[in-house]
């Protein structure tokens, strides 16, 4: 959900608040890095319950 959030806000603040170039690039980036931690970091690191029904 936090990277879903991370890019409308991104997508308001492009539209509405005139965001362009660094500004954009950085927030971008950190919704990148949010999506990478939920595919890889979260089964990695914290493990998902999914683990139980796969034993």
């Amino acid at each position: 959900m936090g990277a879903w959030l991370v890019y409308a806000v991104l997508l308001h603040l492009r539209l509405y608040a005139g965001w362009r170039g660094r500004k954009s690039a950085i927030m971008t980036i950190v919704g990148f890095g949010i999506i990478v931690f939920t595919f890889l970091g979260v089964n990695l690191f914290l493990g998902g319950h999914h683990q139980e029904f796969t034993k």
